[in-house]
C-alpha cells in the first residue's frame, strides 16, 4: 500500500490522527461545493501526489461541545455529515478511486436484558437526535451504493474513541470532566488499535459496511478507578465521581454493545477493550506528567 496515493479529508480529532499514522496528505481545505474537491485534489495532484487512488473521508461535525450542539446547528450538521460526504463519494464514483468513510456505530437503541451485540446488518433505529439522524442518512446513501455493487465503498463505524493522548474528544478526558458516570458498559474504539486495523482493511480493499470497535464493552468507572489508582500513586489528582443509572440520563444518548464477528470473519481480532485500557490509562497519565514537566 502505497500512502502517496490516499488522501485524508477532514482536519479534525480523527482526521489529523488517521493521516499521520498512515504518513498520508491532509486535506485542510473547507469543501462547499463538488468544484471545491477537484480543485483541491488538482493542487495537491501538482504538489508531488499525482495518483489518488484511495480517500479518507474524516470530514464530520459533532458539535462544539457535544452533539448537542447540533440541535441548534442542523444545516451545519446535515452539509458537513451528509452532503460533504456524498460528494466526496461522488467524486470517487467519477474518478473510479477506493472510498473510505469513517461512520459512527451510536446508530442504535439497545436493550442490555435481551439484545445480543448489534451487527452491522442491524438497521439503525435511533432518530432522537440530529447528530445520529446525520449519520444514519450518509450511511444509507454509501449503503445503497455498496448493495449495487455500484462502486467501491469502505464505511468505518467508530464508536467513543479512547487515546493514551490527551485531547477534548478522548472518552478519558471527557469523563474526567463529569462527576456522575453511568454504569453501562459500552463499546469503544481505541485509537490505536482503529488505526492498525485501518490500515489492514484498506491494504485488502475491503468494501461494506464494518464495526470497527474494540471486542467486549468498557465499564467507564473501572477506566476511572484505574486512573485515580496511578493518580494517587503518582500524586496527582484524583477525580471524584459517582455511578447512575444509564437510564437516569437527562439528554438522549446512545448506549450499546456492538459486533466484531464481520472483522473476525476477515481475519482480524480485535483487542478486547478490558485488556487495553489499563495500558491506555497509565500511558495516559506519563503524557500529562510529561505535560506538567514532572
Amino acid at each position: 500500500m502505497n500512502s502517496g496515493n490516499m488522501l485524508v479529508f477532514g482536519a479534525g480529532y480523527i482526521g489529523r490522527k488517521i493521516a499521520e499514522f498512515l504518513v498520508c496528505p491532509l486535506m485542510r481545505g473547507k469543501i462547499y461545493t463538488y468544484q471545491d474537491i477537484e480543485d483541491q485534489i488538482k493542487n495537491i495532484q501538482e504538489s508531488g501526489y499525482p495518483n489518488t487512488q484511495i480517500i479518507i473521508n474524516a470530514v464530520g461535525y459533532v458539535g462544539e461541545n457535544s452533539v448537542d450542539d447540533c440541535e441548534q446547528n442542523q444545516e451545519k450538521t446535515y452539509f458537513s455529515n451528509v452532503t460533504v460526504p456524498t460528494l466526496l463519494a461522488d467524486y470517487c464514483l467519477k474518478h473510479k478511486i477506493y472510498f473510505v468513510h469513517i461512520g459512527s456505530g451510536c446508530l442504535y437503541h439497545y436493550n442490555y436484558e435481551i439484545d445480543m451485540p448489534v451487527s452491522e446488518e442491524k438497521e439503525p433505529d435511533f432518530f432522537d437526535l440530529t447528530y445520529v439522524r446525520s449519520k444514519i442518512a450518509i450511511e444509507k446513501i454509501l449503503a445503497n451504493r455498496i448493495q449495487a455493487d455500484a462502486q467501491r465503498i469502505l464505511v468505518c463505524r467508530i464508536r467513543i474513541p479512547l487515546d493514551y493522548q490527551p485531547h477534548p474528544r478522548n472518552l478519558l478526558d471527557k469523563v474526567l470532566r463529569y462527576d456522575r458516570i453511568i454504569d453501562a458498559r459500552n463499546s469503544i474504539t481505541y485509537l490505536p488499535d482503529f488505526l492498525k486495523i485501518l490500515k489492514i482493511l484498506i491494504a485488502q480493499e475491503v468494501r461494506g459496511i464494518v464495526n470497527l470497535v474494540n471486542a467486549g464493552g468498557l465499564y467507564y468507572p473501572d477506566l476511572l478507578t484505574y486512573y485515580n489508582f496511578l493518580a494517587k500513586k503518582n500524586k496527582m489528582p484524583e477525580h471524584d465521581f459517582e455511578v447512575i443509572d444509564y437510564r437516569d440520563l437527562e439528554k438522549p444518548r446512545t448506549n450499546l454493545l456492538m459486533s466484531v464477528d464481520k472483522l473476525r470473519s476477515i481475519g482480524i481480532m480485535p483487542d478486547n477493550i478490558k485488556d487495553v485500557y489499563v495500558d491506555c490509562v497509565t500511558r495516559y497519565i506519563s503524557n500529562l506528567k510529561g505535560a506538567d514537566g514532572q
